[in-house]
């Protein structure tokens, strides 16, 4: 696939000039992080002198209008509806593409699918010339790691770890039979295995987090 991509004049030429979304990207992803928590809190994170910590947290095929945010009243979900009533709701925001590998890969890249070559793919991998957020919050002194689905599903070609962050999945839920394959829904702790990344953490580095539920998906969306 390299081969081709440079065989290609005219799309190295419009690659090369395509310049980095992340100066604007970057004060967007802190603005929306300090945007979720009370004002308190927002008035003590502005005046210390570290970094804020970042948990981000994405559901699988769930759509906004099963959420009591956007006033479902057929699914309960009141940490999500606290976490909107103490922060923001968007109520005008669009997936850039309809696909779970591909959807994500522009979650951390900043781009369009279609800017993302290799990586626009269900079961394709994002080339390591895309810079993503978690990469550059690792270069500047975070502590970055995931439990769930984080870029997936797809193959970690020219990459040591998973894009979204190194996994944190080995606690897991203890089966009851085999329940969990037939609610097609995953054994892994998410809850637990966040506490075990922030238990192993060094409390003065800040941190990144990502949060991926395998759940709800298709079969109950």
């Amino acid at each position: 696939m390299k081969a081709t991509r440079e065989s290609d004049p005219g799309l190295r030429k419009s690659a090369g000039q395509r310049k980095p979304v992340w100066p604007a990207l970057l004060p967007a992803l802190f603005a929306l992080v300090f945007g979720g928590i009370s004002p308190a809190a927002q008035e003590s994170a502005a005046s210390a002198t570290v970094p804020p910590n970042i948990v981000f947290i994405i559901a699988d095929d769930l759509s906004w209008a099963h959420l009591g945010a956007y006033g479902s009243d057929e699914v309960r979900t009141p940490n999500l509806d606290r976490l909107a009533r103490e922060g923001v709701v968007f109520e005008n925001a669009f997936v850039s593409t309809p696909s779970c590998t591909p959807s994500r890969a522009s979650i951390l890249t900043g781009r369009n699918g279609f800017e993302l070559e290799e990586g626009a793919t269900l079961w394709g991998y994002l080339p390591a010339r895309f810079a993503t957020w978690t990469e550059l919050l690792a270069q500047h002194g975070y502590r970055v790691g995931a439990t769930g689905k984080g870029w997936a599903p797809g193959f970690l070609i020219d990459r040591e770890v998973n894009p979204a962050g190194r996994p944190w999945n080995g606690i897991r839920n203890r089966p009851y039979g085999d329940r969990f394959e037939e609610l097609q829904m995953s054994d892994i702790d998410y809850a637990a295995n966040f506490e075990a990344f922030l238990d192993a953490a060094d409390e003065t580095q800040p941190f990144s987090f990502w949060m991926g539920t395998f759940e709800p998906h298709r079969g109950y969306t």
